[in-house]
């Protein structure tokens, strides 16, 4: 075969036609710019200088948004405020009149302290003391009005910078006294004395107290014989126990109704003995004796027997009587003192008693009544 042979040569080729690729669609073309925002966007740099902004910019707004709500002014009208009085002069005590222990008046300021001033006043009666208002110590003792507006003074409102406005009442009513001392014997009860559950007096350590207040209201208790410092024996289970105790910090109490009034030491050792338990004896009848002065030239007549007499005593004093034989019995004394003759009299009627026992206190208070008569000589 020939080289030159049409049909042994490669067929001939058609040149190559430059690539175009197919046309994107809208949809196609919003996405990829989408995408090359987002990485524009949330490339790691610029996430990094986000979050960095954020860090000082979140808490300064936050910041201001507290100040701003802090800074709010707040005005609270008609708030209830309860006051106290004191002196410079600490040797002077102020009371205020009831009436005007609490007033009203209109708070406004920052409403994060208004708020707080408002919370703190509804605390303030349960401590039975209210915001304290500081007058001048040149006040003599005596009667006087002052300013309801001098509250606006107190450190309460001035630290949190609360204004005070419109106080109603306008005057209070105080009453200025001296600050004095006196020096009180440490009492028992008169109760306890009444029930007799002790054996002899009891003695206190220390022996006297001093109770210091108003000079006007410890000399009123004094007058009313009601000035007393007064143990409180009532929470000691000792004294259900007979026998000798020694009781420490045992609470004083003082007998006048004045909150200004107080008492130093506030408690005090206690050394008392216990009765033993007391058995209850009746009689039917104790007979009576009379007791007559020498060569006195009358008589008595009386109902010579006293009846329904109530007694109490130990159970070894009850037995010792029983078994001594020894009984008790009711005298009387009389006198020149009850002349005339013929006339009734009356008079309280004296005991006497075996060893360890005591009449009843209603039985104590029994009296008899008897009339003198002449004595007749036998002829």
């Amino acid at each position: 075969m020939s080289e030159l042979d049409p049909s042994s040569s490669p067929a001939t080729e058609s040149p190559a036609l430059p690539y175009r690729p197919a046309p994107k669609t809208l949809g196609s073309r919003i996405n990829s710019q989408i995408k090359a925002w987002s990485r524009e966007t949330f490339s790691h740099e610029q996430m990094i200088g986000s979050l960095k902004s954020l860090a000082w910019v979140a808490p300064l707004t936050m910041l201001i948004w507290i100040y701003a709500e802090r800074e709010q002014i707040a005005t609270v009208q008609n708030q209830t405020i309860p006051i106290s009085i004191k002196s410079a002069d600490p040797k002077l005590i102020v009371t205020v009149n009831p009436d005007d222990q609490n007033i009203t008046a209109e708070l406004s300021g920052p409403r994060v302290s208004v708020d707080k001033i408002t919370d703190a006043l509804k605390l303030i009666p349960r401590s039975d003391q209210g915001v304290m208002i500081e007058i001048s110590g040149a006040y003599a003792p005596g009667s006087y009005q002052i300013l309801s507006s001098l509250v606006s003074d107190a450190d309460l409102f001035k630290r949190a910078g609360v204004t005070i406005s419109k106080p109603s009442p306008q005057n209070i009513h105080i009453t200025i006294d001296r600050v004095v001392e006196r020096e009180l014997e440490v009492q028992i009860p008169e109760a306890l004395i009444a029930q007799n559950l002790l054996v002899g007096t009891p003695t206190f350590e220390p022996r006297k107290v001093i109770v210091s207040g108003p000079e006007s209201s410890l000399n009123a208790a004094a007058a009313r014989n009601e000035l007393k410092a007064i143990v409180d024996l009532k929470n000691f289970n000792e004294l259900q126990t007979p026998g000798k105790h020694a009781l420490d910090n045992v609470p004083l109490l003082v007998t006048v109704a004045d909150k200004n009034v107080s008492i130093s030491p506030m408690t005090v050792r206690a050394n008392l003995e216990v009765r033993p338990a007391e058995l209850e004896v009746k009689k039917d009848a104790l007979p009576i004796y009379v007791t007559y002065p020498p060569n006195f030239a009358y008589r008595a007549e009386y109902f010579a027997s006293l009846p329904n007499v109530t007694m109490y005593g130990s159970r070894k004093a009850v037995e010792d009587m029983a078994k001594s034989g020894i009984q008790p019995k009711a005298r009387f004394e009389v006198s020149t003192k009850d002349l005339p003759a013929d006339i009734t009299r009356t008079t309280r009627l004296e005991f006497d008693l075996p060893p360890g026992l005591r009449m009843s206190d209603e039985d104590k208070q029994r009296t008899i009544e008897f009339k003198l008569v002449k004595q007749v000589t036998p002829e």
